[in-house]
C-alpha cells in the first residue's frame, strides 16, 4: 500500500493525495470528505461496535506491510537473505565429529553484531555511549519479531525517516505458524536513539517452545551463499566460535536445550529490560506468566554481582477491542492485571513452588507481584490492539517505547548508583567474557566485579592507589577483618603522605594539610574498598558465606561461591563487620596520629643538621625513613615483596603511575627511582637492587634507568600506517642513519617512536625490540609475505565475497600472529622479564581502535597517568597485571577491519581494531604524549618532530588539497574540546537525556565506514600533518621552528599500492630508494641528519649569578652528550664530525644572546675529537655564558659547515634556545595539549 492513491470519494475534486485511510471501508479519503462520508457521520460505529478510525496515511503505510507479511517462501527466503547480517549470537553444529559420541559438536558462534552495531553508529561527536540491552522473549510466534518491526518503523514513522533498508526482523506469516521464524538471537538498533549517547539495542531470541525444529530463518539460510549487500556490515568486525564443553550428549547437543539453558543465562544477566511478548492474552497466568518466571528462575543464580536485575515488560498481542478503555493505559493496565492475578501465588502449584522457595531464603510472598519483583526490578503491561485499528497500534507502541525508555532510564541509574555503569565498549568486554564463560560452564555463575575490576582505568589519585594496595592485600591473605587491613596500611599510608609533603614541598602545617587534601583521597580508598573489593560478611546456619560485594548486592542479596541465594533481597541486605561509616573516622585519625609520629622522627633526624642544609636534604632523609621503618617492612611481614606486583601503582610511595619496569618485576615511579639509585652521568640512575626487598633483589643485577637530562629536548619519530607500503618508512629511516654515518642505529636519536599499523610494528621492531634497520627489513619482508595468506577460494570471482563474509576477513588471521610472534617472542610491552636494562632506552606507543570501534588506543611501553582530555586512551597494563605483549601489541594495532579479524587479548575479552581507523597518521598523538611525558618541556617546540609516510602519488594529493578534503584528525577535534568520552554520567542523566538528538541510521551515513574506507587513504595522512601544523603556527610559516617539524613522505609519482599489494614490495623499495636519491630528497634528509647530531648535545647548567653593578647573569654549565661515555655511539659522533672539519673550518657550538645579538664560539677541537674516538668521552670542560638580561633567551647550536653560519636554519642543541634564569620557575605550569 503506498499513499499514490487519490481520494476514492464520490465526485471529490480536490487534486491533493488523501491524509485519511479507513480499514472499515477500505478506502482513501481527503480531509474534506472524510466527514461527508454516510459511516463517518457522528454517533455511527462499524461492525465491531467502535467509530470507524480515522487512520494517517503515512501509519498505515508503515504497519500494513509488517501485520500483512508476503508468505512465499522464496519471498521469505530472500528477506532471511537480507537479514543474515543482524545475528548476535547462536548455535550450530560443526564439521568435526566428536570420535566418542560420534555428534557433531556443538558450537557457540559470536557473530559479532554488537561491536558491529556500535561501530557502524558511532556519532561523529564522538561521545562515551552506553548501550542498553532490551530482550524481547516468548513462545514461538508470539509475534515477537513483529513487535520488534513494529517499534522500529514507528521510531522511523516519527523521525520522519521513510527508509526501508534500516534493518529490521523477518515477519513469519500465519501460513507458517508451526515453526519458530527466527532462529537464534538477532539484534537490531531502535532508530530513534541508535545514534545517541544512549543507543537501545533489541535482541530478538528464538522463541521458547521451537524445540528441536529449525527455524524457517536457518532452513533458508542453508547452503545459500551470503547476499553481497550484507558483505559491508559483516566485515566490520569479526565474530568467533567457541566450542560449547558442557554439551555432552543428545540433549544437551540440541536446539532447545541452548534455548532453554544458555541464552537465558546470557540474555537476563546482561539485558536492562525483558519483554516478554504473549499472543493470546487469555493465557497470561496459565501460560506467559510460568515461562516468565521460569525463564528467570534459570538464570537467577547463574550471575555474582550482578548490578541489577532487568525491567520486565509484558506485552499483550492482539488485544481484543473490545477492552475497557482503561486497559490501553500502561499504568492502568498493570495495576488491573496484577490486581486480577494477586492470589495465583496460592492457587497455582507452580507459583507455590516458587513461594515456598523464597520462604526458606527467609522471604514472605503474599502476592503475585512479590514474587515477580524477586526475579525482575518492575513489572509492567502494554497492551498492543489486534490489526485493523493502525492508529490505536501505533499510539500503543509509542506508550510501549516510553516504557522502554522509563525502565532503561531506571536502569542505567541503579547501575550508576553501584558505580558499575559499562560504556560500549565495556559492555562489549562483558558481554564477551559472558560468552566466553557459558560455554565453558552453565553451572558456575558469571562474576560481574571480576570483569569490574580488570577494567577498572588507570589510578586518577591517591586514594585509588591505596585501594588498589589494600585490594591486593584481600586478595593475597583473604582477611575475615577488613579492619586489619587498614589498620596494617595506616603506618604506610601516613608515611607516604609525609613524603609526598615533603617532596613537593607543600606550605603550611601539616595536618591543615591532610585536613584540606590528603583525608578526602584516604576516605576515597575507603569507598572504593568497601564497595568493589569486601564482600558480604553473611553466613548461613550451614556457614555458606556470601560473595556478593556491596556494589554488587542490590540485584539479589546473599549469593554463595556457586551463585546460590542463601538470603532474601529484603532480609538480605549486604552486611559487614566492617563498616566503613563507623570506620572512616577512625581511619583518618589513624592516619594522622601516624603521620604526627613520621614527622616528629624525621625532625628528631634532621636537628643535628645544619639550616643551610635543611630543605637540601629533607626528601631525602624522608625517604630513607620511609622505605627503612615502613616499606621494607611492611612487605617482609605480608610474605616479601614479591607477592604484591602491580603496574598501575607504585608500591614504594603510592602516589603515582610506576614508570619504570627493575627486572625482579616491581615498577616504580621516576620519584623513587631517583631517591633510591645512584646518579650516573646524563641523568641515569642505577639500581642495585629493589627498594621494595633490597637484600633479596640484589640477585637480579645491576640495573640502569636512564631520564631524559632536565630542560632537554624532545626528538619524535611518528610512522604512518600503510601495510606493505611499511617498506618505503624503512628506506627512509635507511637513508637518515647513512647520513648519520650508518654506524648508529637511527632509533637511538629518538626519545619517542608512535606508529599506526605497519608504523606500529616498525616503531615496536625498531623502539621496544632495538632491531637494526637492515633486521627489521628482513623481517618485514618475511613478514608481509607470510600474513597476507588468501583464504581458499577467495580467489574465485563467483565465491570471494562468500568466503570473505563467512569468514570475517579477507585473509587468514592465524599466520598473520605466528608472524608476528615468531619475530617479536614473548617480551611483555611493559614490565615483566626484560633481558637488558635498555629494553625502554626509547619510549614506544602504537595506535589501535576498541573492539567496537568507539575510541581510539595507545599501547605503551612506559606508564603514565589518564589524560581526560585526549580523544584517545591510554592502555599499558591490565589493570595492575601484565597486559600486553609485544607481538600482541603489534597484532592488535594492523588487524585492520575487513583484512585480518580484530585481535582479542589473550588475559581479557577485550578486543582490537587496527589503528589507522583514527590515527592512520599519528601525529598529534605523538605530540600530546612528549608534552605528558616531558612535562617541564612540554610548552617548548621539540628538538625535532619527524613524521614519515608510506609514499604518496603527491599530484593527487595536491588536488585533494585543492577540493578541501578534510582529515580525520580535524573531524575529531570536537572531542578534545569536548573532553572526548569522559564528561560525568551523572551529569549528562540529570539532563532530559536527548535520545532523538541524531537521524535515524537509515540516513545517517556510516562514520565507521568512513574510516575503514580513509584506512587506506594517503591523502588522509597528508592533511593530518597539515591540520597538525596549521594548529601549530597558524598561517605564520615563516617561523624558524617550522624547521624542526619535517614531513618526508615520498612521491611515488603513481597510484599508490594498496596495503594488501605483496607482490609489489620490491619494487616499492626500488621506487622510494630512486626518489630519495633526488637532490630535494638528500638536502632534507642531511639536513634531519644534522638536527639529529646537534640534539645529541645539550647544556647542563650551575645556578645563574647575577653580575654587580649590572643586569646580565652569567649561567655556567657543561656542554654534555646525551650518549654514554665509553659507549660506540660517542665515538661514531667523533668520527662524523672529524669528518666535517676543513682546512679552515672546526666543528664548533654557537652561542648566541637573544638581546645584545652577541656570539661566541666553542671550537670541538682536533684533539677533542679523537678523545671522542679514541675513548668514547666528549668533554670541553666548563662554559661561562653571558646573558644580557633576566628574560633573554639564549641559543647554542652547533656548526657543521663554514657557510651555514649565515643560514636562518640553526641546527641547536636538545632544548634551545633556552631562558637559562628563569626558567626553572616555569617549571610544573600547566601546559596546553
Amino acid at each position: 500500500m503506498t499513499a499514490s492513491h487519490f481520494c476514492e470519494a464520490a465526485y471529490c475534486g480536490t487534486p491533493d493525495l488523501p491524509r485519511w485511510f479507513c480499514a472499515s471501508c477500505d478506502s482513501f479519503f481527503c480531509t474534506a470528505c472524510w466527514l461527508l462520508q454516510t459511516p463517518h457521520l457522528p454517533k455511527k460505529v462499524g461492525l465491531d461496535g467502535l467509530p470507524h478510525e480515522k487512520t494517517d496515511v503515512n501509519v498505515v503505510n508503515s504497519l500494513k506491510g509488517i501485520l500483512d507479511p508476503p508468505s512465499s517462501l522464496d519471498t521469505l527466503k530472500k528477506l532471511h537473505e537480507d537479514d543474515a547480517g543482524s545475528k548476535w549470537f547462536g548455535v550450530e553444529r560443526s564439521e568435526n565429529q566428536n570420535p566418542v559420541t560420534h555428534l557433531h559438536t556443538p558450537v557457540f558462534r559470536n557473530y559479532g553484531r554488537y561491536a558491529t552495531l556500535m561501530a557502524e553508529s558511532r556519532p561523529s561527536n564522538g561521545c562515551t555511549r552506553y548501550p542498553q540491552l532490551v530482550s524481547f522473549i516468548g513462545q514461538t510466534n508470539a509475534g515477537k519479531s513483529t513487535l520488534i518491526k513494529m517499534l522500529i518503523s514507528h521510531g522511523l514513522l516519527k523521525s520522519g525517516d521513510s527508509t526501508s533498508d534500516f534493518p529490521s526482523p523477518v515477519v513469519g506469516a500465519s501460513r507458517h505458524d508451526n515453526l519458530p521464524t527466527s532462529g537464534d538471537v538477532h539484534l537490531y538498533a531502535d532508530p530513534s536513539t541508535i545514534h545517541s549517547q544512549f543507543p537501545m539495542l533489541y535482541a530478538d531470541c528464538e522463541g521458547l517452545d521451537g524445540g528441536e525444529q529449525a527455524p524457517l530463518a536457518n532452513q533458508a539460510l542453508k547452503n545459500t551463499a551470503p547476499h553481497p549487500s550484507e558483505e559491508v556490515k559483516k566485515l566490520v568486525i569479526g565474530g568467533a566460535k567457541k566450542v560449547l564443553e558442557w554439551a555432552k550428549d543428545d540433549v544437551t547437543s540440541g536446539r532447545e536445550y541452548a534455548v532453554k539453558h544458555l541464552y537465558p543465562r546470557l540474555l537476563f544477566t546482561f539485558s536492562d529490560v525483558i519483554i516478554f511478548v504473549l499472543r493470546n492474552p487469555k493465557a497470561f497466568e496459565s501460560v506467559a506468566l510460568k515461562l516468565l518466571l521460569d525463564w528467570a528462575a534459570s538464570s537467577l543464580e547463574k550471575s555474582l554481582n550482578q548490578p541489577i536485575l532487568p525491567h520486565a515488560i509484558v506485552v499483550l498481542n492482539a488485544t481484543d477491542l473490545q477492552v475497557h478503555e482503561d486497559e490501553w493505559d500502561v499504568e492502568k493496565a498493570t495495576k488491573n492485571l496484577m490486581e486480577k492475578i494477586k492470589h495465583a501465588v496460592d492457587i497455582d502449584p507452580d507459583f507455590r513452588k516458587y513461594k515456598e522457595w523464597w520462604r526458606l531464603k527467609g522471604k514472605r510472598i503474599r502476592t503475585m507481584e512479590e514474587l515477580i519483583k524477586c526475579y525482575y526490578s518492575s513489572i509492567s503491561v502494554v497492551r498492543i490492539p489486534a490489526k485493523g485499528r493502525y492508529m490505536l497500534i501505533n499510539d500503543q507502541l509509542g506508550k510501549l517505547h516510553d516504557r522502554i525508555i522509563h525502565d532503561c532510564d531506571a536502569a542505567f541509574s541503579a547501575r550508576q548508583r553501584v558505580r558499575m555503569l559499562p560504556h560500549a565498549d565495556e559492555l562489549n568486554e562483558y558481554l564477551e567474557a559472558g560468552f566466553n564463560h557459558f560455554s565453558k560452564r552453565l553451572d558456575v555463575p558469571f562474576n560481574f566485579v571480576e570483569i569490574a575490576v580488570r577494567n577498572h582505568p588507570v589510578p586518577q589519585n591517591f586514594g585509588d592507589h591505596v585501594s588498589n594496595l589494600a585490594a591486593d592485600m584481600q586478595q593475597k591473605h583473604e582477611y575475615h577483618d577488613a579492619t586489619i587491613i587498614f589498620e596494617e596500611l595506616s603506618p604506610f599510608v601516613a608515611s607516604c603522605l609525609l613524603l609526598d609533603a615533603v617532596r613537593g614541598r607543600r606550605p603550611g602545617h601539616l595536618m591543615d594539610f591532610f585536613n584540606k587534601y590528603y583525608s578526602n583521597m584516604c576516605k576515597g580508598a575507603l569507598d572504593r574498598f568497601c564497595d568493589m573489593f569486601w564482600p558480604c560478611s553473611f553466613r548461613d546456619s550451614r556457614g555458606r558465606a556470601c560473595r556478593n560485594m556491596r556494589a554488587g548486592h542490590l540485584s539479589k542479596g546473599h549469593q554463595d561461591g556457586n551463585g546460590r541465594i542463601i538470603g532474601s533481597r529484603t532480609s538480605g541486605q549486604y552486611e559487614s563487620n566492617f563498616s566503613r561509616e563507623v570506620y572512616q573516622k577512625k581511619w583518618l585519625e589513624s592516619i594522622k596520629r601516624n603521620l604526627e609520629t613520621c614527622d616528629a622522627k624525621l625532625q628528631q633526624k634532621r636537628q643535628s643538621i645544619g639550616a643551610s642544609q635543611l630543605k637540601i636534604l629533607e626528601a631525602e632523609d624522608a625517604f630513607q625513613l620511609h622505605l627503612e621503618d615502613h616499606v621494607q617492612v611492611f612487605f617482609q611481614d605480608r610474605r616479601g615483596a614479591m607477592d604484591y606486583m602491580s603496574l598501575a601503582t607504585c608500591y614504594c610511595c603510592l602516589m603515582k603511575v610506576p614508570e619504570h619496569p627493575l627486572p625482579c618485576g616491581h615498577v616504580l615511579c621516576t620519584d623513587c627511582v631517583k631517591s633510591y639509585g645512584k646518579r650516573l652521568e646524563h641523568s641515569s640512575v642505577s639500581m642495585d637492587s629493589c627498594p621494595l626487598h633490597p637484600e633479596e633483589s640484589k640477585a637480579y643485577g645491576y640495573w640502569v634507568v636512564r631520564f631524559k637530562p632536565d630542560f632537554a629536548g624532545v626528538r619524535v619519530l611518528s610512522l604512518d600506517g600503510g601495510g606493505v607500503r611499511g617498506i618505503i618508512e624503512l628506506e627512509v629511516l635507511r637513508a637518515i642513519e647513512r647520513a648519520i654515518g650508518g654506524r648508529i642505529p637511527v632509533q637511538r636519536f629518538f626519545d619517542l617512536i608512535v606508529g599506526t599499523s605497519t608504523g606500529g610494528i616498525i616503531a615496536l621492531g625498531i623502539g621496544a625490540k632495538h632491531w637494526s634497520i637492515r633486521t627489521s627489513t628482513e623481517k618485514f619482508s618475511s613478514l608481509c609475505d607470510q600474513a597476507f595468506t588468501p583464504r581458499e577460494l577467495s580467489s574465485v570471482k563467483v565465491v570471494n565475497k562468500a568466503v570473505t563474509l563467512r569468514h570475517g576477513s579477507k585473509y587468514k588471521t592465524r599466520p598473520l600472529h605466528r608472524s608476528l610472534n615468531t619475530a617479536f617472542g614473548e617480551q611483555f610491552l611493559f614490565g615483566g622479564e626484560q633481558e637488558t636494562d635498555t629494553a625502554y632506552m626509547t619510549k614506544v606507543a602504537v595506535a589501535t581502535t576498541s573492539g567496537t570501534g568507539q575510541n581510539p588506543i595507545i599501547l605503551s611501553n612506559y606508564g603514565r597517568k589518564d589524560e581526560p582530555r585526549l580523544n584517545y586512551q591510554i592502555e599499558f597494563s591490565l589493570g595492575s597485571r601484565l597486559g600486553l605483549k609485544v607481538w600482541e601489541a603489534a597484532a592488535a594495532t594492523s588487524a585492520a577491519p575487513s583484512f585480518f579479524k580484530p585481535f582479542v587479548h589473550p588475559n581479557a575479552d577485550r578486543k582490537y581494531l587496527d589503528g589507522a581507523l583514527y590515527f592512520n597518521n599519528p601525529i598529534k598523538i605523538a605530540n600530546n604524549e612528549r608534552k605528558l611525558l616531558w612535562p617541564e618541556v612540554a610548552d617548548c617546540h621539540p628538538d625535532l618532530m619527524l613524521s614519515i609516510g608510506t609514499g604518496q602519488n603527491q599530484e593527487e594529493t595536491e588536488a585533494g588539497v585543492a577540493r578541501g578534503a578534510k582529515s580525520q584528525n580535524e573531524l575529531e577535534k570536537r572531542k578534545t574540546a569536548k573532553k572526548y568520552g569522559k564528561t560525568d554520567a551523572a551529569e549528562k542523566k540529570q539532563t532530559s537525556r536527548p535520545r532523538r538528538v541524531f537521524r535515524a541510521a537509515g540516513n545517517a551515513k556510516n562514520f565507521f565506514s568512513v574510516l575503514v574506507n580513509r584506512m587506506e587513504s594517503t591523502l588522509d595522512s597528508e592533511l593530518a600533518w597539515r591540520d597538525f601544523v596549521a594548529d601549530i603556527f597558524g598561517a605564520n610559516n615563516s617561523d624558524v621552528n617550522c624547521q624542526r617539524y619535517i614531513r618526508l613522505n615520498p612521491d611515488l609519482k603513481s597510484d599508490v599500492p594498496s596495503i594488501d599489494a605483496k607482490k609489489d614490495l620490491k619494487s616499492l623499495q626500488d621506487r622510494t630508494i630512486d626518489e630519495l636519491s633526488s637532490s630535494a630528497n638528500k638536502r632534507l634528509i642531511r639536513s634531519i641528519a644534522h638536527r639529529l647530531i646537534a640534539s645529541s648535545f645539550y647544556f647542563e647548567k650551575m645556578t645563574p649569578k647575577e653580575i654587580h653593578a649590572s643586569e646580565s647573569f652569567v649561567c655556567s654549565g657543561l656542554l654534555l652528550c646525551r650518549f654514554e661515555t665509553g659507549t660506540t655511539e660517542v665515538r661514531e659522533l667523533g668520527r662524523y664530525l672529524k669528518g666535517r672539519q676543513e682546512r679552515d673550518f672546526q666543528p664548533h657550538f654557537l652561542i648566541r644572546d637573544g638581546g645584545d645579538k652577541s656570539e661566541s664560539r666553542v671550537i670541538i677541537t682536533p684533539e677533542k675529537l679523537n678523545t671522542m674516538i679514541d675513548r668514547g668521552v666528549f668533554d670541553l670542560g666548563q662554559q661561562d655564558i653571558k646573558i644580557s638580561s633576566r628574560q633573554t633567551p639564549t641559543t647554542i647550536s652547533l656548526s657543521f659547515a663554514e657557510y651555514e653560519q649565515d643560514q636562518q636554519e640553526l641546527y641547536c642543541i636538545s632544548g634551545f634556545p633556552r631562558t637559562l634564569v628563569i626558567e626553572d620557575s616555569a617549571r610544573g605550569k600547566t601546559h596546553r595539549l
